[in-house]
């Protein structure tokens, strides 16, 4: 599985994503995960190599669906209502 760079990928808190073989992230891509019930990144399993292809401004970034600092904002992407 190879996650472009050009992309922001999402993981939502009812799916459990599980990877086999090589998992390559290219820089400046951005995966933002849910938190399930359990652990924040119980729902991203990487059963293999991960290779991270990224350079000093091209970071790989794995983070909450909550930030908003990198990548797309969730809200707007999935249609939530901004909160007030």
């Amino acid at each position: 599985m190879v996650f472009s760079g050009d992309m922001t990928w999402f993981v939502p808190s009812n799916a459990n994503v599980n990877l086999a073989g090589t998992t390559t992230l290219e820089g400046n891509a951005v995966i933002k995960v849910s938190p399930t019930n359990y652990s924040f990144f119980q729902a991203l399993t990487i059963n293999g190599s991960l290779q991270c292809v990224a350079a000093r401004y091209r970071p790989c970034v794995i983070t909450s669906i909550s930030d908003n600092s990198v990548g797309w904002e969730a809200r707007r992407k999935i249609g939530l209502k901004p909160t007030a």
